[in-house]
Parts: C-alpha cells; structure tokens; sequence
C-alpha cells in the first residue's frame, strides 16, 4: 500500500522577510496600530496579530484623560440616579 499524499500549505504571509519588516516598522513607528501596519506590509489583520504575539509585542493606545482637582469635581453637577 503506498503512502499517503502530503499537501501541506506553505506559509507565504509569515515568511522571514515579512517578519524583519514588521520588526523594522514597529521599531520605526512603536505606536502604529496593528490594523493599520497590516495594511502597511500587505497581509491579513489575523496574520498580523500572530505575528506581532510572536514578536511579543504590545499594541496600545496611550489615553489622555483629563484630571480634576478637588475644587471641579465639588463643583461638577450631581447627576440624578435611576429610581427602580
């Protein structure tokens, strides 16, 4: 009896070349979004997070917010609360 037939799929969007590039990218821009570095290099948003988990990094955003001293939050408007 012969051997069973292997067709495996090569991997073509997780190549070396693919993962030095977004290497070079995030360190180029650390806080570009990973949606938006995907469409940079060209591959799926999936493909992009699986490779950004094996490179270990973090995708974030930095949020500012705003501070109030304790003068605003006394004088901020009480809201009314829901009556059940």
């Amino acid at each position: 009896m012969p051997a069973r037939k292997n067709y495996s799929k090569e991997r073509t969007a997780t190549t070396p070349a693919v993962i030095e590039r977004v290497q070079a990218l995030i360190s180029d821009i650390p806080g570009q979004s990973l949606r938006k570095l995907a469409s940079i290099v060209g591959v799926s948003e999936p493909t992009m997070r699986r490779i950004a988990e094996d490179l270990r990094y973090k995708s974030y955003t930095l949020k500012i917010r705003q501070m109030f001293s304790k003068a605003a939050n006394a004088s901020a408007p009480i809201l009314p609360t829901a009556q059940i």
